[in-house]
């Protein structure tokens, strides 16, 4: 919850979450064989195919570097009672169409 703090004095450094995070050792939580697959079906969701392979192998992922990039920031107003009635891969498909016309 530090991290949220309004007052950005207050909140957590990085080096303070890195050494906590550190201190947790996902081996420690054994997931079953299901699990692992759903885990590591999303990571490959989520990162391109290089990354997703590093990540798996429990190997370091070297800094990739850009010369140009954009951040988008958004707010969907609705968004959250329009999700609400919706099935999650009605949501990621309504993102996706959202998002692909802005990015088009």
């Amino acid at each position: 919850r530090r991290c949220w703090e309004h007052d950005p004095a207050e909140r957590l450094s990085f080096a303070s979450m890195q050494a906590m995070m550190g201190a947790v050792k996902i081996e420690e939580y054994p997931a079953s064989a299901s699990k692992r697959a759903q885990g590591q079906g999303i990571v490959y969701d989520m990162f391109p195919r290089h990354v997703a392979d590093k990540l798996m192998a429990g190997e370091a992922v070297p800094d990739d570097r850009a010369e140009c990039a954009t951040v988008f920031f958004s707010d969907i107003v609705g968004f959250t009672s329009l999700s609400a009635t919706l099935e999650s891969h009605q949501v990621s498909e309504m993102l996706d169409r959202l998002f692909g016309k802005m990015d088009a």
